[in-house]
């Protein structure tokens, strides 16, 4: 039997990059939502299914439409609607209940899915984020440690989370790079 861990690490944003972070998660959250409704009412006047990549063809045209879409990164967009239609064969399988629409500070978070978007340095003591910078601090064991590599990472993902308390954390998520 493999046994999966995952590692989470508290990022201390400044104050610019927790606004960046909060938006950012605003987006997907809202990517998720206009997704997850389209969805719904393809299914319900043709069933037919709108695949991701159709989707995603479409997020020009909506940061074009709406310019502060093009705020976040456009992996996580993307990643937000690949985690969407994951949802949704695993509802067709049986395994989960039908996706509901996803709320303000409920489980806000954002996932950087591609290694070359974030950056560990050589200690593994910071992760710079794209779009993000490097964060002021770190708190948490290496993430060297933790067996990630240093440099452009591959093999693992960064997925960050707002805590209920207003901090952001960044989590190794095996399996998923």
């Amino acid at each position: 039997m493999k046994i999966l861990k995952g590692h989470r690490f508290k990022l201390d944003f400044d104050e610019a990059q927790v606004q960046l972070a909060s938006r950012t998660a605003g987006i997907c959250r809202c990517i998720w939502n206009l997704a997850l409704e389209q969805l719904s009412l393809a299914w319900s006047h043709g069933r037919h299914a709108v695949g991701c990549q159709a989707q995603a063809g479409e997020l020009g045209d909506l940061k074009a439409a709406f310019p502060w879409v093009a705020e976040a990164p456009h992996h996580c967009l993307q990643q937000t609607l690949r985690d969407l239609e994951q949802a949704f064969q695993h509802f067709f399988a049986g395994r989960t209940a039908y996706r509901v629409f996803r709320k303000k500070f409920q489980k806000d978070s954002f996932h950087f899915p591609d290694g070359k978007q974030f950056e560990v340095d050589e200690a593994g003591q910071r992760m710079k984020l794209s779009k993000f910078g490097w964060p002021s601090s770190w708190t948490g064991c290496a993430w060297a440690a933790a067996g990630a590599p240093s440099g452009p990472s591959r093999g693992c993902s960064p997925c960050s989370s707002r805590t209920p308390w207003g901090s952001w954390n960044a989590a190794r998520r095996p399996g998923r790079g």
